[in-house]
């Protein structure tokens, strides 16, 4: 997304893999973060076994700044103006992340279906085979045990998203609107 789209609203189309054009949009007001994660219920591969049972699309954003050279002295004053009077967050204080009870956790694994999904360690040390039990923050529960060198440790905050668009003639076409991820963005 632009910074302009990030800032004020958007509006985009995909095509989904079923041929159905979505419109995504934000919420009025909203702002958009890089790395944020949105998903969209029931737009998701369909499940093994189970004809009409189908999971969420997810999709996380990217957000461009002007490219250098762009903004003139002039805008950059005309922005600083508008820029100063918004409110922004505290800052933080930064915190190292370590493996253990409640740590975020995303799997980096070749398995395809557990690959990049977000689960929380459920113990304060890992086995003496160095894995660590997690559960998924998903809504299955499932948990499992996993090698240490198959997790990455993540900070995760929430968010979410919401506009307009000119309508195209389109075959199939749904409005979607995106939800929150439990988390809802990866540091």
């Amino acid at each position: 997304l632009s910074l302009k789209d990030a800032l004020c609203g958007f509006a985009f189309k995909i095509k989904h893999p079923s041929g159905t054009m979505l419109t995504v949009r934000s919420k009025a007001g909203e702002m958009v973060n890089t790395g944020m994660f949105k998903k969209l219920t029931g737009w998701g591969l369909p499940q093994k076994g189970a004809y009409d049972v189908t999971g969420n699309l997810f999709m996380s954003f990217d957000v461009l700044l002007p490219v250098p050279g762009s903004i003139t002295p002039e805008k950059s004053q005309s922005l600083a103006k508008i820029l100063e009077t918004l409110t922004y967050p505290k800052e933080k204080e930064h915190k190292i992340l370590t493996f253990g009870k409640g740590a975020r956790v995303k799997l980096n694994v070749e398995h395809e279906e557990m690959n990049g999904r977000l689960a929380t360690i459920l113990a304060d040390e890992r086995s003496p085979e160095g894995f660590w039990p997690i559960q998924f923050d998903d809504d299955s529960g499932q948990a499992f045990a996993i090698p240490e060198s198959y997790l990455e440790l993540v900070k995760i905050e929430s968010v979410e998203i919401k506009s307009s668009i000119k309508d195209e003639d389109d075959a199939d076409k749904e409005d979607v609107t995106l939800e929150d991820v439990k988390g809802g963005q990866a540091v």
